[in-house]
């Protein structure tokens, strides 16, 4: 499969999510658009004490004006128990969105994709 991503483009109030895997989800966004959360976020002075929940604010704030939350699941690792919260990765930030977003998967569902390899995939659960 080639690595073609001429086809997508994320609008400029998206926001892209995933594992920072070495800078690879800042290198996507740069190709495809949208923003990092770091970006929209002023961890100083926005009023939250931790990275959890600004990220599930900003995620509902996204979702709300519609706009769309582009997830990449290709540094992802034990899908199925980050899924059910156990396993070596189950405490991190990037599972806990996953959860979050899965729980609320009915009211999110139009305005969340889940991407592999730059390709669209269905939701990993």
């Amino acid at each position: 499969m080639t690595d073609d991503t001429s086809c997508l483009n994320f609008g400029n109030d998206d926001l892209v999510y995933g594992p920072s895997a070495n800078s690879e989800l800042s290198d996507w966004r740069e190709k495809m658009g949208g923003k990092l959360l770091n970006e929209v976020a002023d961890p100083y002075n926005d009023g939250f004490t931790d990275w959890l929940s600004r990220s599930k604010y900003h995620l509902e704030v996204c979702i709300s004006n519609g706009n769309y939350v582009h997830f990449d699941l290709t540094y992802m690792e034990d899908i199925p128990n980050i899924l059910i919260g156990i396993g070596r990765f189950a405490d991190k930030i990037t599972s806990d969105e996953l959860r979050y977003i899965k729980k609320h998967w009915e009211r999110m569902r139009n305005n969340v994709k889940f991407y592999k390899n730059n390709v669209e995939v269905d939701k990993p659960w």
